[in-house]
Formats: C-alpha cells, sequence, structure tokens
C-alpha cells in the first residue's frame, strides 16, 4: 500500500477561472452555464484544500474540457447524472459508473433533491462512506493507488452493488475539512481504507421502480416547464408580431389618406388653373386695338 503525500495539490498549478470557458458558456443558456461554472470552481477550490495531488489533477482534466456545462435545469437531466445511473447512451448502457468528477459536478452544481440523493447513496456504497447531500465530499484515502481506482470508477465494485456491513463489523467515516486544510475524521475507530473484507458484494440490481417513477417525475416535470416557457416566448413573439402588423396597418391607411387627400389638391390646382387659363383667353379676345402714334393724323394738318 502506497502513502498518500499529505500535502494539498498546488492552487496555481490547477487554476481555472470562467473566461477559460467562453464558447462553452455561449453554446446554451448563458445565464445558466455561468451559474454553473461559478459554482464548480468554487467547489474545485475547497477540493483543492482537501484532496490529493493526483485526485485533483484528474478532476481538473475532466473539468477543462468543458462537457459538464450544460442547460440541464435538474439533476436527473445531467450527462453526468446518467453516466452514473448506467443510463448513457451507447455500449455502456445498463452499466453505472462511478466516476468521481462525475458526481463532483452534480453536487456542485445542483441543490438537494431526491435524484441527488440516490447518487449520494450510491456513491457512498462505491466509497463506503457517508455521502451528504447537504456537504460536500472531498475523499481522500491513506492507500493513493485505491484512491486513483475508485476515483476512476474503477473500484472493485464499481459494478456491483456493495452492501455495508453491520455496524459492529465496520463504522465508515466522515472526512470534514477544517479550517487548517487538514481532514478531521468523525469516526476514528476504522481506518479511512475500506478492506475489501468487511464488505459483501450482490449481482447486480436494477434501479427501483419506485426511484424510476420520481426520475420519469422529475423528467415530466421538466419536460413541462421547459415546454411552458417554450410556449410562453411564442405567444410573447406572436402578440409583438401582431402588435407589430397593427402598427404597419395604421400607417399603411394613413398613407392611403394622405395620398387621397394628395390627389384631391392636385385636381382642384388643375381646375383652378384650367380657370385661369380660360379667364386669360376671354380677356385676351376682348382686348381693343389702339394704333400706334405714328398712324395718327395731325391735328393741325386737318385744321388747316
Amino acid at each position: 500500500m502506497e502513502n498518500n503525500d499529505s500535502r494539498p495539490a498546488s492552487r496555481d498549478e490547477y487554476n481555472l477561472n470562467r473566461d477559460y470557458f467562453p464558447y462553452e458558456i455561449s453554446a446554451g443558456d448563458p445565464d445558466l452555464r455561468s451559474s454553473q461554472v461559478d459554482s464548480v470552481l468554487s467547489s474545485f477550490e475547497e477540493a483543492k484544500k482537501v484532496m490529493s495531488a493526483q485526485a485533483i489533477h484528474e478532476i481538473h482534466r475532466y473539468l477543462k474540457a468543458g462537457r459538464w456545462i450544460h442547460d440541464a435545469p435538474s439533476t436527473s437531466r445531467h450527462p453526468a447524472y446518467k453516466h452514473i445511473k448506467g443510463q448513457s447512451s451507447g455500449p455502456n448502457r445498463g452499466v453505472p459508473r462511478f466516476y468521481y468528477p462525475y458526481f463532483f459536478v452534480l453536487h456542485a452544481i445542483f441543490p438537494p433533491s431526491e435524484s441527488l440523493r440516490t447518487v449520494c447513496e450510491d456513491m457512498g456504497r462505491y466509497w463506503g462512506l457517508r455521502v451528504s447531500v447537504y456537504e460536500p465530499f472531498y475523499p481522500r484515502l491513506q492507500d493513493s493507488e485505491r484512491e486513483m481506482d475508485l476515483i476512476m470508477g474503477k473500484g472493485p465494485h464499481a459494478r456491483r452493488q456493495v452492501v455495508r456491513p453491520p455496524q459492529s463489523q465496520y463504522s465508515p467515516a466522515v472526512f470534514t475539512p477544517t479550517q487548517d486544510g487538514s481532514l478531521e475524521i468523525e469516526d476514528q475507530k476504522d481506518s479511512i481504507q475500506v478492506a475489501t473484507d468487511t464488505v459483501r458484494t450482490s449481482q447486480p440490481v436494477p434501479t427501483s421502480a419506485s426511484d424510476t417513477l420520481r426520475n420519469y417525475d422529475e423528467e415530466l416535470a421538466s419536460i413541462r416547464s421547459n415546454f411552458e416557457q417554450r410556449l410562453a416566448k411564442f405567444q410573447a413573439q406572436m402578440q409583438q408580431d401582431a402588435d407589430k402588423a397593427q402598427e404597419i396597418r395604421q400607417h399603411t391607411m394613413l398613407a392611403q389618406q394622405h395620398f387621397k387627400r394628395g390627389q384631391e389638391h392636385a385636381l382642384a390646382a388643375i381646375e383652378i388653373a384650367e380657370s385661369i387659363v380660360e379667364t386669360l383667353n376671354a380677356a385676351k379676345r376682348h382686348v381693343v386695338a389702339v394704333p400706334d402714334d405714328e398712324e395718327r393724323p395731325n391735328k393741325r394738318l386737318r385744321e388747316n
């Protein structure tokens, strides 16, 4: 058994921030995805104070890929949940995978719920430790090799349900981070290493009917919520389009009225112009021709 290094992982070596995920955030609901990133990275900073360097390295490798950033509105809709529950598509469908980073992002993103509680129970059985839905779970074992097998989902019971032995035989320990970054173990009478000879295994047990129904209810509620939101947006858009069409119709009617008035004014102007022309022609016909001065007889000559 190899002892795990007691030193926490370097914070700067695995630094991540929201600016690292511009594409993933903009690929969906930016507000929802930004909130997810903030929650996960905040939990990651806390994990660095407790977990081993090799565990932090694996979490960092998973996080920086960005595939966990998703528009899922609930735990059961997130891809990480489907992987843990064996509900993902592909050749591994039906086979749960207890890859710790999957659990890490689910616990950081979503508030306590029935779906998250079942995931915590599954991970608790897998690690042989109590995992609370209300508190973060940053595991660290004395045996570094075994720890990494569990982190990677390769533990001896990864594909089988682990039955907890009686309390008299084994009491699982709970890791609680202290202010100085070390670990405080609530139950000191047992080693934090989970002995393989103290657990009993059984054949794979399918998800219970009640869990399945709860998942379906959450799925249905989420689908209904999404449908109602889309319907509300569609109705609002239709109302905006109707208002715009009414505004265009009013402008069209007003333009037609102005055009009609313009035609009336043009006809009136034509009539006035024709009247003026007729008046001028009539006046021209009544003008009397007056002889020039050269054509007038000389008054004095007439007198002589």
